[in-house]
């Protein structure tokens, strides 16, 4: 049997600047692109990294998801509030409306349409949470005054600085076999209202959400911290991309069987 095909999202950059400072580039040109880690992480797991841009037609990424056996929702910028239905606070970050409507509409496309598995990390859980009908934080330190430091960048990228504690029975439970683990945290939103049919399975000492779920039995995990910056160093972290790609793995074996 081969190996499961894993796609990925890209971050989409809407200017120029990428290119012109890393001089691989020229003016007016815009960009897709995702860092290392993400394809590694999943090689690693035994699956097949594909990265996908973003594309115009719908019916161009549902051919693309007819070939792939599980998607990843990658890291990255802010998630505009309009999505959730909110106004822009001042402490907003960098949002990409092209990346979130095109991210919107793969996440409901794979959740609503596919019984595909889905990861989500950092970003990849707030994405999931705004498709199916959740809101976030736009920024902890302005709206969760009482929270830890989320956004520790001062860290290398492998390095636990908070606990995780994690709700027994879940998935990541069965992943981790452990009610409490160490993670990194380079993040300013966060889940805020989970979505419908959607639970939390995992909240920091502060009481923030660090991880959801589907309801039932489909696998739909996404987590607020980057295992995949982490297994190198923490090796239990691969067991998230593991656990991942033995999903997609059954997943494909049913789809050739029906």
């Amino acid at each position: 049997m081969r190996k499961p095909i894993i796609g990925l999202s890209s971050n989409y950059w809407g200017a120029d600047e990428v290119g012109l400072t890393t001089k691989l580039g020229l003016p007016e040109q815009d960009w897709d692109m995702l860092a290392c880690d993400y394809s590694r992480s999943i090689e690693e797991a035994g699956g097949i990294p594909v990265i996908l841009p973003v594309i115009k037609e719908l019916q161009t990424l549902r051919e693309f998801l007819k070939k792939i056996d599980g998607f990843v929702f990658t890291g990255g910028q802010d998630i505009s509030p309009e999505f959730y239905n909110e106004r822009p606070a001042r402490e907003l970050g960098k949002v990409e409306p092209v990346r979130d409507s095109y991210e919107l509409a793969v996440a409901r496309e794979l959740i609503y349409n596919t019984y595909m598995p889905v990861l989500g990390i950092c970003r990849g859980i707030q994405l999931i949470n705004v498709a199916c009908g959740g809101s976030l934080y736009q920024d902890i330190p302005s709206e969760k005054p009482d929270a830890l430091y989320h956004s520790v960048h001062q860290y290398p990228k492998h390095h636990p600085t908070h606990k995780v504690n994690i709700i027994e029975g879940s998935k990541l439970y069965e992943i981790f076999g452990s009610k409490c683990i160490m993670v990194n945290s380079f993040h300013h939103q966060a889940v805020k209202k989970p979505a419908e049919d959607f639970i939390v399975t995992a909240t920091a000492e502060d009481g923030l959400i660090e991880a959801i779920e589907c309801t039932g039995e489909r696998f739909i995990l996404a987590v607020q911290w980057h295992p995949e910056m982490m297994y190198e160093r923490h090796g239990e972290q691969l067991e998230v991309f593991k656990r991942f790609v033995r999903e997609a793995a059954g997943f494909r074996q049913k789809i050739a069987t029906d």
